[in-house]
């Protein structure tokens, strides 16, 4: 039986529910999310007297409770019956990732297109219909929703470690077509260029159920800068990328800021909007944007020129990766302007990403090669870096690329996901079909970071971490040391006692990125482009494919480690090979002068030109 008391605050358009019924909590799996409820009986109402099983909780029941929102939408859950802390100490704290269930519901007047905004909610449901909510809670992301005249059920699911919060408000769009400036990707205007060519992200939002179409106008001060004609698809969010010239000369470039007027003309409306792009010199840590090759987005990363920069001259490239959560620009930031190289930092699309696998590996590669491109820099001296989840894509691109990179040095790195938030209560494990695991463990091997070690063979590494870090245990730093130790490789462990996760070095306001030891690390090596001995593991040929002079081509068979190992003896390549059906030599220059080589591949001796690569 339901009894439901319904409680709104109203602020003109603005609702705000009051009560809510939360159930759970229920333990689900990192990567996962499965509950083992079915969430569909609740689209429409709930029984506030029925139990559900749960293994988080005393007594393995669970019930509906009451609670109500504060006045800015705030609702926290609490579970007295849950001992949180006896959890973590058995198994850690990824048995204590949870779903919890929250249900209200509104009485509107007429039909009604309304936004939501849902902080740390992972998705919602009207009426049964679903949505995705602001799972990371960055207050800018609005969901446009019809409501129907009545009742309205509204079920949301939220996720976390321990008891959660969330934050549910619905309010009344002001324009058919809205600006969500928070999430502008922009560029910096240097002060040193006469004038620019500024790329920007401008996402708008259609809250409407209509295709509207639309025309931009740009303005600096009183002069038009640009006129696009756009379209929107209904309740669709766009983020158009945009190209505005700037004179330098109209700009007080005493001023940090300049405001860029919009105009937002559809068929009934006109909407005047501003947002500002930041002003700085080429001296300082900037932003950079470009259009990415990928998907035809605007992306930006940050940069800072060395110290008495020379257009002429050639530098190195510090290749810094962010942790969870962090802004390319604030990881910029942080570091002291070096004389002998850049220090630039990619995004991994977001402040948390994808881990700098995926979408972010590819965004770190493009970047990369953008600034390779773009700016002077010696591509015998480039050097990766990461911290955290930086960290880990140091160990993901520079193991699976180690031809690109002078040295590497990655701190408080994890080996994988599944290691760094076990994976032991996915019911995937239980459940599935050993094979489907099988294949899904095959796939997620490329990101199994130790075991590439073997590539690292040229490659000096410094690894980093604090002896007290609570984020991500050193364990890890000394599981990739203690392997690099068996390897024989070039090699530097640096555990800093008595610090945390992200720390500064004892006595001193330097952060643990910008140790002087790392720096001068960097400083002592530099590439070589053609060593005599390598070796190359990889899993997929569309990630990596290529270690110095040695390429692969085609596997024998898809899903199985590719291994190769080759080492040049006067005029012989050996090269030993499993599961490789094609790959491809480019020949070092010493060996091109000498007319015939020898190479001996898994035993088969053959005799080759020296004039083009060898298949």
């Amino acid at each position: 039986m339901l009894f439901f008391f319904l409680f709104l605050l109203q602020l003109k358009d603005t609702i705000i529910p009051e009560r809510y019924y939360y159930l759970g909590p229920f333990l689900v799996a990192p990567r996962e999310g499965i509950s083992g409820i079915k969430e569909e009986n609740f689209y429409f109402g709930i029984d506030t007297t029925q139990n559900f099983p749960t293994s988080l909780a005393q007594g393995g029941y669970t019930s509906w409770q009451s609670t109500v929102s504060d006045s800015q939408g705030n609702v926290k859950f609490s579970f007295d019956n849950v001992l949180w802390d006896t959890l973590i100490q058995f198994y850690g704290f990824s048995v204590v990732l949870n779903l919890t269930y929250a249900y209200t519901e509104i009485e509107m007047e007429e039909d009604k297109i309304m936004l939501v905004m849902a902080e740390r909610v992972g998705s919602f449901f009207v009426n049964g219909k679903g949505y995705v909510g602001d799972a990371y809670g960055h207050n800018f992301f609005r969901i446009p929703v019809k409501f129907k005249k009545g009742k309205n059920s509204i079920l949301l699911k939220v996720s976390g470690y321990g008891e959660r919060s969330f934050r549910f408000i619905i309010f009344q769009p002001k324009n058919k077509v809205i600006l969500i400036k928070e999430d502008i990707t922009k560029p910096d205007i240097l002060k040193e260029r006469e004038e620019q060519r500024l790329i920007l992200g401008i996402p708008f939002l259609n809250t409407t159920e209509e295709k509207v179409n639309f025309k931009l106008k740009f303005y600096l001060q009183d002069e038009l800068l640009k006129e696009e004609n756009k379209y929107l698809m209904p309740f669709a969010i766009t983020k158009f990328p945009i190209e505005l010239k700037i004179n330098n000369k109209k700009l007080n470039l005493n001023d940090s800021i300049v405001y860029i007027s919009l105009l937002v003309e559809t068929k009934d409306e006109k909407v005047r909007d501003s947002f500002k792009i930041y002003i700085t010199s080429e001296t300082l840590p900037h932003s950079v944007t470009f259009i990415s090759q990928i998907d035809s987005s605007c992306q930006y990363f940050a940069i800072f020129y060395p110290n008495n920069f020379d257009k002429n001259k050639r530098y190195g490239l510090i290749y810094s990766l962010h942790g969870a959560g962090v802004e390319a620009i604030g990881l910029c930031k942080v570091y002291s302007k070096k004389d002998f190289a850049f220090v630039a930092c990619p995004t991994n699309r977001r402040p948390f990403g994808f881990d700098w696998e995926d979408w972010g590996y590819l965004d770190c590669k493009e970047v990369l090669e953008y600034i390779i491109k773009n700016y002077p820099i010696d591509t015998n001296r480039i050097y990766l870096t990461g911290h955290s989840m930086g960290g880990h894509g140091c160990w993901v691109f520079g193991l699976l690329n180690p031809s690109l990179f002078a040295a590497i040095a990655p701190g408080a790195g994890w080996i994988s996901h599944q290691s760094y938030v076990p994976w032991l209560f996915q019911k995937s494990l239980i459940y599935a079909d050993p094979e489907i695991i099988a294949l899904r463990d095959k796939i997620l091997k490329t990101y199994q970071t130790i075991h590439y070690l073997e590539n690292a063979h040229s490659l000096p590494i410094f690894i980093f971490h604090g002896s007290l870090d609570d984020n991500v245990p050193p364990l890890f730093g000394r599981m990739f040391n203690f392997e690099l130790e068996r390897l024989g490789f070039k090699k530097i462990y640096k555990e800093v006692p008595n610090v945390k996760h992200w720390y500064t070095l004892p006595d001193t306001n330097i952060v643990c990125v910008d140790d002087p030891d790392i720096i001068n690390f960097f400083k002592e090596n530099e590439r070589e482009p053609f060593p005599k001995k390598i070796g190359f593991k990889t899993y997929d040929l569309d990630i990596s494919n290529k270690n110095y002079w040695l390429e692969v081509l085609e596997e024998e068979e898809f899903g199985r480690e590719i291994k190769v190992s080759c080492e040049i003896k006067n005029e012989t390549i050996f090269i030993n090979t499993s599961n490789v059906k094609v790959l491809k030599i480019y020949l070092i220059p010493e060996l091109k002068g000498k007319g015939k080589i020898y190479i001996k591949i898994d035993e088969n001796i053959l005799k080759s030109s020296t004039f083009s690569p060898i298949y």
